[in-house]
């Protein structure tokens, strides 16, 4: 299974992050995004109806999230703690 965060190498070598970082996946299914934040896909959709959450977009039937709002969300909720 694909994983939407693959490890980046712990070399400087820009080259070799850069190439880590095109495999990265820019959008993520719900229960991606759900796993990304370490949380169960019931408590993402029960932040969405509460008015939270990370943005989210409708590709035709499905439901993603950008990986760059995903990230934005869950500093907001590190800055807030």
């Amino acid at each position: 299974m694909n994983e939407p965060f693959p490890a980046v190498p712990a070399s400087s070598d820009v080259c070799a992050v850069t190439a880590a970082r095109t495999h990265m996946k820019l959008a993520l299914s719900v229960e991606e995004a759900a796993r990304a934040a370490g949380i169960c896909t019931g408590s993402l959709y029960k932040q969405w109806a509460n008015g939270g959450g990370p943005k989210r977009k409708k590709l035709g039937r499905r439901t993603v999230v950008l990986l760059s709002d995903l990230e934005i969300w869950l500093r907001g909720l590190a800055d807030a703690a």
